[in-house]
């Protein structure tokens, strides 16, 4: 079970373009946290929960009115 739910957060394409798996390259073991060590992911990342969770945020507020 671990190892399915490791290839559906690792990503699931054969090529493609990410650049966290370019360590791989090199013969870097590969990690679970190898999404959070990718500076652009991270941030882009923490940008979309912020955002959607503002939205939740204000729209849930407007539930009781």
């Amino acid at each position: 079970m671990y190892d399915y739910l490791f290839m559906w957060w690792d990503g699931l394409v054969f090529f493609g373009f990410d650049d966290t798996k370019l360590a791989r390259l090199d013969g870097a073991p590969v990690s679970f946290l190898d999404k959070f060590k990718n500076k652009k992911w991270l941030v882009m990342t923490i940008v979309s929960i912020s955002v959607i969770s503002s939205v939740i945020m204000s729209e849930t507020s407007k539930l009781g009115t």
